[in-house]
């Protein structure tokens, strides 16, 4: 069985920081009482390893890191991709 490990921040962003905080701010009714909540978020501009342990199988290992790969490019990773968070570069 193929394993997936977790990911490794490996450098920080220009600014030398690996987390930053963010906003977002619900509200039943668009214009009254907005609430923003904070979070933190990885800071856009780290560099992560994803890291595998892969199995051949009926597909060897490499046609399984290029259909990784493609699937984080075009999907990204994590949650709220559909407005710009978790959308990865390749090096």
């Amino acid at each position: 069985r193929d394993i997936f490990f977790d990911a490794v921040i490996i450098s920080p962003d220009s600014t030398g920081h690996i987390l930053a905080s963010d906003y977002i701010t619900p509200h039943k009714n668009p214009l009254r009482d907005p609430v923003p909540i904070s979070f933190i978020k990885i800071a856009s501009g780290c560099t992560m390893e994803l890291r595998f342990r892969l199995v051949n199988s009926i597909i060897t290992n490499a046609e399984k890191l290029a259909l990784f790969l493609k699937i984080l490019q075009d999907s990204g990773i994590g949650a709220k991709t559909n407005v710009g968070y978790g959308q990865l570069l390749t090096k």
